[in-house]
């Protein structure tokens, strides 16, 4: 689902809101703790109206006026025309993409309708009338049932419609509506229909207690209740990481954090323990992941987009980060290392140059591909010279098909691959070495999983990589070992390819089997340089520059819903079990050359920069230091 764009800030605070036996007094109460937006000290207040969701309110057009026209916005998919009689839910849901289908379905769009209604404009009791017929028609298309039939009892969609039936019942008490609200909270409460701990299990968790509270029924708001506890510390774990594997669906998270608190409480409900401590972790999580530019790195399904304002502007740090410096103040740390699978990795804060001058480059690792996350252990990204130079290929939505298929796969991000090979989805990888001084940093990741070797199919792979300081280079060295892989992939196994996935800025100025250099407007260079060890040569194509294919997909970048550029993608090919491969950003027409010596029992890469000269010692066991 993706991230919404029009929350209220839930920190600070709070005032319990008293909660008596009278069924008025119930209704009214739920729907100021749910759908009240709420200022950050909690005050309660009885001017309230319907929490909208993903800007499906004025914001977005959904007016009154308009809706009733028979006029709906779905942001990122324009204006559908659902008419003023009966919706044709079924006609309309089909062939449409999977996150319309979801937001139309949630019903959130009709809580102008029902707000103008609260806040007593002329003549919206049409409106509330409205809003409860459309609620209906729904209600007449979809009846109860488990598993849910998709898409209307799609469990995001459910969870959404419940807080709406919710508002809707502040107003109107007719027994389909009461059945309907029921029939959801039955369907909530049901272990088989619980879709899991992230985001998704965490709306449901709200849906559920505004029904339970709704409604009276104790059994349901346990059930609820035990979830969250739960959820809260197997989503989010210490270091404010949370499981879904994409940092772009961390604001959006913890605004449904608040919202849940905010229902505890309503509720007559205590509010979790932990909950804050968990928040401010995950928005340190957040000010790491922010890159110079202030947008969150595309890692997982991310778009390139700032910390949602609403969220950043409640911490110091991430506000920090996402204003570029301009206000709250920096983090401590410009190295930080998250147990769940990243390494953020920054020049600094802006404290001695320009925020914007600063660099980042990041390096994943960690559990196994689950909810937002991709194929990307050991992928790189890197930001500096003020752009981004590596990226992942991005996030584009959630219609399935091959070009979905192919951003989440380990060739749209910038690792080491092996496409004759079935990739294991279960794949796992660990950080095994990491060394830290002035003359620079290095990192090793390896996704031997023990006696089943790594994730295609047993070959293992080992990437070093040394990043010079201020980014000024990153040597990475791949290796891979055949011991644990399974037998009868070992022919197709030689061939391995490892990706460079550059900014859609830049085009290729030079290309040849050990350099590529591509070129941005903003006067920028990025070279990706194959250096062959001592007695090695580079076969011709060992280096490929591929823009805008599509059989298969390769060469795109995404950045945002439905967008999707061409964008050039550096392959290096090779069928030795090692390679080493130098990425540097520099100014437009840089010199930039590399070799290697033997040394000892290792070897040395001499690299030049420029004037720079750096030598980069390269041991026998794949370790790299200076």
């Amino acid at each position: 689902m993706a991230p919404l764009r029009a929350l209220p800030s839930h920190r600070g605070s709070r005032r319990r809101v008293a909660w008596g036996l009278s069924a008025t007094f119930l209704v009214a109460a739920i729907t100021m703790a749910l759908l009240t937006t709420v200022t950050p000290a909690h005050a309660a207040t009885a001017d309230f109206q319907c929490l909208g969701a993903n800007g499906l309110g004025y914001s977005q057009g959904n007016t009154p006026t308009n809706l009733m026209a028979g006029k709906l916005t779905i942001p990122g998919f324009g204006v559908t025309t659902i008419g003023t009689g009966d919706i044709d839910f079924v006609g309309l849901n089909r062939g449409k993409d999977p996150t319309w289908q979801l937001w139309f379905n949630s019903l959130k769009w009709t809580e102008p309708l029902i707000a103008s209604y609260a806040a007593g404009q002329r003549g919206s009791a049409t409106y509330l009338n409205r809003a409860a017929d459309i609620a209906r028609d729904w209600v007449g298309t979809y009846p109860e049932s488990t598993p849910g039939t998709l898409p209307g009892w799609n469990d995001q969609a459910t969870s959404l419609r419940s807080e709406t039936l919710a508002c809707l019942a502040k107003y109107r008490s007719d027994a389909w509506l009461l059945a309907a609200l029921d029939a959801h909270g039955r369907h909530l409460a049901n272990a088989r229909n619980y879709s899991g701990d992230w985001n998704h299990g965490l709306e449901q968790n709200i849906g559920l207690l505004a029904v339970s509270c709704l409604r009276d029924n104790a059994a349901w708001q346990q059930v609820a209740q035990d979830r969250a506890h739960r959820a809260l510390v197997t989503t989010i774990d210490p270091q404010g990481v949370f499981n879904e594997q994409a940092p772009g669906y961390a604001p959006w998270t913890m605004t449904r954090w608040w919202t849940l608190d905010d229902v505890l409480l309503g509720c007559g409900l205590p509010s979790l323990p932990d909950l804050q401590a968990r928040m401010a972790a995950m928005a340190e999580f957040l000010a790491a992941a922010t890159q110079p530019d202030g947008k969150l790195v595309q890692i997982g399904d991310t778009y390139a987009e700032s910390v949602r304002s609403d969220v950043a502007s409640q911490f110091p740090h991430t506000l920090y980060a996402s204003s570029l410096g301009t206000r709250g103040s920096p983090p401590a740390a410009a190295r930080i290392v998250y147990s769940a699978g990243y390494v953020f990795s920054r020049s600094g804060w802006g404290l001695s140059r320009p925020f914007g001058s600063e660099s980042l480059t990041t390096l994943r690792f960690g559990p196994r591909r689950y909810a937002h996350g991709h194929f990307d252990h050991g992928s790189l990204t890197m930001y500096a010279r003020g752009q981004r130079q590596l990226v992942d290929a991005g996030h584009y939505g959630y219609a399935a098909g091959a070009y979905r298929s192919w951003l989440i796969s380990p060739a749209a991000h910038n690792t080491l691959t092996v496409p004759g090979v079935p990739l294991r989805t279960y794949g796992v990888s660990t950080l095994t070495r990491s060394a830290v001084s002035a003359m620079g940093e290095f990192n090793e990741v390896s996704d031997d999983a023990g006696t089943s070797g790594g994730a295609y199919q047993g070959l293992v792979r080992t990437r070093g990589v040394y990043l010079l300081p201020n980014a000024a280079a990153m040597v990475v060295l791949d290796r891979t070992n055949a011991s644990k892989l399974r037998w009868m992939y070992t022919t197709k196994a030689r061939r391995k390819v490892q990706w460079w996935h550059l900014d859609p800025s830049f085009s290729v100025a030079y290309a040849s089997r050990s350099r590529i250099t591509a070129v941005s407007p903003a006067g920028n260079q990025i070279t990706v340089l194959a250096v062959p060890f001592p007695g090695e040569t580079l076969p011709a194509g060992t280096l490929r520059a591929v823009r805008g294919a599509t059989s298969p997909y390769q060469g795109w970048v995404s950045t945002a819903q439905g967008s999707r550029t061409p964008a050039v993608a550096v392959g290096r090919t090779t069928t030795t079990s090692r390679m080493l491969t130098v990425v540097v950003p520099a100014a437009r027409g840089t010199a930039v050359a590399g070799s290697m010596r033997p040394f000892g029992t290792g070897w040395v890469l001499d690299l030049a920069i420029g004037a720079a000269r750096y030598a980069v010692k390269v041991s026998a066991g794949g370790s790299l230091s200076r």
